[in-house]
């Protein structure tokens, strides 16, 4: 007597591994996608703070500021406020968005949530859009 699988035997169990690889990969990406998400909503609240302590020297906050750059305010004798302004790790096809109305004490900072966030906000709060052609749908407002 022969020892040994057979073929058909050997193709089930190649085919079960297989989509157990299939259901992990795809979990494996949703867990991904939620940490980037994450990740963005952090970064918007690290430059909110940022933000607010600028506006509690100065009086208003920046006309603008530079993602990946630094905050450094010219009315308190140049001081940091952030060494390095975080912009999304998938940048340039993911980008976040800063807008202050025209008196300084108003603004928004915008993102592109990939699993979702509040809707769509419109581009007249965030003045673009943070995804392609796509608006974004995560925004952090003037407390």
């Amino acid at each position: 007597m022969k020892k040994g699988f057979t073929l058909i035997e050997l193709l089930v169990v190649i085919s079960i591994i297989g989509i157990l690889i299939a259901l992990s990969l795809s979990a494996f990406q949703a867990v991904r996608r939620t940490a980037r998400d994450g990740k963005r909503q952090s970064d918007l609240t690290v430059i909110q703070s940022a933000l607010e302590q600028y506006r509690s020297d100065c009086g208003q906050y920046p006309a603008s500021i530079s993602f990946g750059g630094s905050l450094t305010g010219s009315c308190s004798g140049s001081q940091t406020y952030m060494t390095q302004i975080p912009q999304d790790s998938f940048y340039p096809t993911y980008q976040y968005l800063y807008q202050r109305d025209v008196t300084g004490y108003v603004y928004v900072l915008c993102a592109y949530l990939e699993g979702g966030g509040t809707g769509s906000v419109s581009s007249i709060f965030c003045g673009g859009n943070c995804y392609g052609t796509t608006a974004c749908n995560y925004k952090v407002v003037t407390p």
